[in-house]
């Protein structure tokens, strides 16, 4: 890609994150002023939330002409409200970021250069390249072992070898989504799963780098469980 500006649509989907939200896009729309050749889109995706995140949403959109705001009428699941986001996103690259900062979004500007230079289609930010196990809490290892094994049983079925495929850190050339998007059925968490398949299925180029990340527990609003980690097992083996 060699366009003289680089158009980076950021698709945000958000359930009951009111203490998050606005902090998330003010860091999202801060990476404009470290890249000269960067324009930042953000589609808001509100995935029926009740806690005032829509307050907060509004607002934003009204305050920043990069932001626009989708609501859906109900909550239908973080794979719903991206696949939403998506085919509303018209940037030449195209970047999902969770709403609660678990991931720093000045790293995407680490991770669109790949695609900025043509190297690579899609660019996985992984939590865990450079991640050592000494020192963490036993939930942190636990998530960690989960996430692992997950990602072992996607790279056997996709031919990959990624360290973290479930990470929610995925950069997109807009053609890759364009082609992948109609083939998106999955609602909740298993869309990651869904959507690597897809992408190795077209043979895309794949790149990955470490992002750091900073992991909240249930008490603090983590919503991800053990059902979504048996959905994401029946997408790898019997879907995809």
């Amino acid at each position: 890609m060699h366009a003289h500006t680089v158009v980076l649509s950021v698709v945000i989907p958000f359930f009951n994150e009111k203490t998050t939200l606005q902090d998330c896009v003010q860091s999202v729309l801060a990476i404009e002023d470290r890249r000269s050749d960067l324009n930042v889109e953000i589609i808001l995706v509100d995935d029926g939330s009740s806690d005032g995140s829509h307050r907060v949403a509004l607002q934003l959109q009204k305050n920043h002409e990069q932001v626009s705001l989708i609501c859906l009428p109900t909550n239908l699941g973080k794979g719903a409200a991206v696949r939403r986001g998506l085919c509303a996103a018209n940037g030449h690259l195209i970047a999902i970021q969770d709403a609660d900062l678990e991931y720093k979004p000045n790293d995407l500007l680490k991770l669109i250069e790949p695609l900025i230079e043509d190297q690579a289609d899609v660019v996985f930010g992984s939590r865990f390249q450079n991640w050592s196990l000494r020192g963490k809490r036993t939930r942190q290892v636990i998530h960690f072992a989960g996430n692992r094994f997950l990602t072992a049983l996607s790279n056997f079925k996709t031919g990959l070898k990624l360290t973290d495929m479930e990470t929610c850190y995925k950069v997109f050339q807009k053609k890759v989504i364009d082609e992948i998007l109609p083939q998106m059925k999955e609602n909740r968490f298993a869309i990651e799963p869904e959507m690597t398949a897809l992408i190795s299925k077209i043979g895309y180029r794949v790149t990955e780098l470490p992002v750091s990340y900073n992991g909240r527990g249930y008490r603090e609003g983590k919503k991800i469980g053990f059902v979504d980690g048996l959905s994401a097992i029946y997408c790898i083996l019997v879907k995809h």
